[in-house]
């Protein structure tokens, strides 16, 4: 029996395997004043970086925090719910970046971090911009307060031509483009040497 209870029961099932109503079904609050909430600080302005051994709970806790689970928790009444949270919390893996593949191929370290950062600002930007477009199709937002706000995004890119974009759609698919044909460019590296 104590074997068994020495056995840490993430060993076989991590947060990452669960889905999004199992996170949700699974979450146990602390009793204590404000719960993990107060510890997370979830809206607080400033980063935290959280800390913990293998199966402590990470994983599980930063996607409590994420939009899938809070489109859960608050289902029927979704912007209200995350105007009473005051964030829309953006979870994204990075497993996925594959960092390995930003490293020789007759380029210099200083040319792979500087397009690995490029990368990561582009792959960022399309997770947290398609997070917003769920929460704006559930608002009440005036066509032309969604198309400035497009317009304002637009503007960020520091590009020779002027990009243009009247909905969300056109910027994530403009991200997407803009992924896709840096993808190429870096798996290509080897037989370009550009």
């Amino acid at each position: 029996m104590q074997n068994f209870l020495a056995r840490n029961p993430f060993d076989i099932t991590k947060a990452t395997d669960l889905s999004d109503e199992e996170i949700q079904l699974l979450w146990v609050d602390m009793p204590a004043s404000g719960g993990f909430e107060a510890l997370a600080k979830p809206t607080s302005p400033m980063p935290m970086m959280v800390l913990g051994g293998k199966g402590s709970g990470k994983t599980h806790l930063l996607r409590y925090y994420s939009f899938a689970v809070q489109k859960l928790r608050h289902s029927r009444r979704l912007l209200e719910g995350v105007k009473k949270d005051g964030f829309v919390g953006v979870y994204v893996r990075c497993g996925g970046l594959n960092y390995s593949r930003f490293s020789g191929k007759g380029q210099s370290e200083e040319v792979w971090n500087s397009v690995f950062a490029y990368y990561v600002d582009l792959w960022l930007a399309y997770g947290v911009l398609s997070t917003i477009a769920e929460v704006l199709a559930q608002s009440e937002l005036e066509e032309n307060e969604h198309e400035a706000f497009c317009r304002s995004v637009c503007s960020l890119f520091t590009t020779q031509e002027k990009i243009e974009c009247s909905s969300l759609n056109e910027i994530l698919a403009l991200f997407d483009a803009e992924r896709k044909n840096l993808d190429a460019r870096i798996n290509n590296a080897a037989l370009t040497r550009t």
